[in-house]
């Protein structure tokens, strides 16, 4: 079965980072995070010759993969899409200003294995700050989205120029390249520029917030379901939540269960 393809990537791919105004977490919750897939997709239709490979919508920043036929098609894009975000966020946030930290960060991608790589790395964005045991368990990326076979943000006739975009190619290729992209330096400078926040860290500052340690967590109901919320909506699943505060995991489920996300 074909995964990825061998030959010369063919130009016009691009490895795009958007990140909030000195790191704050504009897409802090769930409806947040569902605002800009939605303004992703809702602008396909404006640009059909911009196609979105791959995204992972985290806390503070979101990861894309595009392909278009110039820079200029990019940034055209992603400047509709953003400033359609800014205008919802500073609305719904009461605030005005700018939102994102420059207009966006892109890496132009010429080779076919680093395109592997740069997929792979996207989708395990969650897994790096531990918000999630497996890619496959993060709620706000595209491979939950090749797995099930269905988007409204990704481009499937696009991804299928370069790779086989079948559930079992795509987990194929998360394989492969998860341990590739590792040794391929993907991507150096754009790492720099982003802020992943680890979920412990996210606990201790939820829990700091609270005014309590997190072995007194577990014995405050209402406080320990605001923090679960709370890392339900920086995108960590209740598995990845219940080993971080040491609590079992149908304690967290049921928790959560009585809180649905927005």
């Amino acid at each position: 079965m074909p995964r990825i393809a061998r030959a010369a990537c063919p130009s016009g791919y691009f490895h795009i980072i958007v990140q909030g105004l000195d790191r704050e977490h504009i897409f802090a919750t769930n409806a947040l995070k569902r605002a800009y897939l939605s303004n992703l997709a809702k602008y396909r239709g404006v640009f059909p010759s911009v196609g979105v490979l791959a995204y992972c919508v985290m806390g503070n920043h979101c990861h894309l993969i595009i392909s278009a036929p110039s820079v200029e098609a990019v940034s055209e894009y992603m400047h509709r899409v953003n400033t359609r975000f800014a205008q919802y966020y500073n609305f719904a946030s009461a605030r005005t200003g700018y939102v994102f930290r420059d207009r966006f960060k892109s890496q132009f991608i010429s080779d076919i294995r680093y395109l592997g790589a740069c997929f792979a790395y996207v989708h395990n964005n969650p897994v790096r700050a531990g918000l999630a045991p497996d890619a496959e368990d993060y709620a706000f990326s595209s491979l939950g989205d090749y797995l099930a076979g269905m988007s409204n943000v990704i481009d499937f006739k696009k991804a299928a120029e370069v790779f086989d975009p079948s559930p079992d190619s795509v987990r194929a290729i998360m394989a492969e390249f998860t341990e590739a992209e590792k040794t391929m330096d993907c991507p150096v400078w754009l790492e720099a520029a982003e802020d992943i926040d680890p979920l412990p860290t996210l606990a201790k500052r939820a829990c700091a917030a609270a005014n309590v340690t997190i072995e007194e967590l577990k014995h405050n109901r209402e406080i320990l379901r605001s923090v679960c919320i709370y890392l339900r909506d920086a995108g960590a699943n209740a598995s990845a939540i219940a080993r971080c505060l040491g609590i079992e995991r149908h304690r967290i489920g049921k928790l959560l269960a009585e809180s649905p996300a927005d």
